[in-house]
């Protein structure tokens, strides 16, 4: 049997002759994987053809909007009427059974289209019953749960926790309620990280058409929270000004105790002792949550890429990587020191960034019997 290394590409062949051979999978393990392999339905579109028709879909929703209160001059009463219509559309539309693979795309979009027509026309019925923001945001947030599980759709799975929780900001703005931001920022990361921990375990996966798209919207929604931190002497930032106090810091510490929790869970996931590297990474960490206290979106986007490193989740890097560039460019040119302390905080970020990443290719990749790769 050919030995699995980490310069060899690895093969479903090999892992299954692997795991026969230490009597971790049965006889007729190759039978049954072909026999759910032949199974199994078609695979899904990738996650950017997925994006694409989820903006596509509000594109349409939009016009489709304009052009239904421009004709019909739609009275106010009626758009709840209207709302609840096409939203039950989208959700006969999704479910009915479909044979034709051009006909099944074209049903997806339409009730897509739909799904999004008519939640638009329910909200604009509320705004105009209350005339307040808070009704508006509150409809919203119980729209995208029951559209959760009435219309099986993996967008909707995804847009649900984006517009909660941004739904939620205008409710924390009305109510005035003094840090209520930081702690709001800090249980959403808390909440990604759990989701996130937990989500290739055994209740998860048996729900995993609905946990893996929240995971990500999740992850989208929490480096969006990240932005108001760098809204620095614009509108964006006087609208948050009464929810944050003034100061960042104590979502950088929050967001710290989070990764603390991350790093170590990876080092009891893969059995190392909590001593040198694991009080190293600590240390650096907390070093930089110090210099960055002002602006957690540097932290909070580690701690992000750390986790989707952990996961091998390439998207989740990929997105986070782009925001850490938006942190740390905006940390760069707002700094009030020297350009050699400035050069100093970029080395420091650099070095916990590459110790973390050797550390999980390390860990991911070495054999037992090997030396480790760095």
């Amino acid at each position: 049997m050919e030995q699995i290394t980490p310069d060899k590409k690895i093969s479903l062949q090999m892992v299954l002759d692997q795991l026969k051979q230490e009597n971790l999978a049965p006889a007729d393990a190759d039978a049954k994987i072909q026999t759910y392999i032949e199974s199994k339905p078609d695979v899904p579109n990738p996650w950017y053809i997925q994006v694409m028709v989820g903006f596509s879909a509000w594109l349409a929703a939009i016009f489709f909007l304009i052009f239904l209160i421009g004709v019909f001059r739609i009275e106010e009463k009626s758009f709840l009427v209207l709302g609840l219509l096409f939203c039950a559309a989208a959700c006969f539309l999704k479910r009915m059974p479909k044979d034709v693979d051009l006909f099944v795309i074209f049903l997806n979009q339409l009730a897509l289209i739909a799904n999004v027509t008519g939640q638009v026309f329910i909200l604009i019925w509320v705004g105009c019953t209350f005339r307040d923001e808070t009704p508006i945001c509150l409809a919203a947030i119980i729209l995208q749960l029951i559209m959760l599980l009435v219309y099986p759709d993996k967008i909707q799975r995804f847009a649900t926790p984006v517009v909660i929780i941004s739904a939620i900001i205008p409710i924390l703005q009305e109510l005035s309620i003094q840090f209520s931001m930081h702690f709001f920022i800090v249980a959403v990361a808390a909440g990604t990280l759990a989701v996130w921990l937990f989500l290739f375990q055994p209740f998860f996966i048996k729900w995993a058409d609905y946990a893996h798209p929240i995971a990500y919207g999740l992850i989208l929604s929490f480096l969006h929270l990240l932005l108001v931190s760098v809204g620095e002497g614009y509108e964006y930032d006087r609208m948050f000004k009464g929810l944050v106090g003034g100061c960042w810091w104590p979502t950088t510490v929050g967001l710290m105790l989070c990764f603390w929790v991350l790093i170590a869970h990876i080092f009891r996931f893969y059995k190392q002792p909590l001593e040198k590297l694991f009080l190293i990474v600590l240390l650096a960490s907390g070093v930089l949550a110090w210099i960055t206290r002002e602006s957690p979106g540097i932290l909070g986007s580690i701690f992000i890429l750390v986790l989707g490193f952990y996961r091998s989740t390439k998207l989740v890097q990929a997105l986070t990587i782009i925001f850490l560039a938006i942190f740390v460019i905006h940390y760069y040119y707002f700094m009030d020191v020297t350009l050699l302390t400035k050069s100093f905080i970029l080395m420091g970020v650099a070095v916990l960034l590459f110790m973390t990443r050797a550390f999980l290719v390390c860990k991911c990749c070495c054999t037992k019997e090997e030396k480790p790769c760095i």
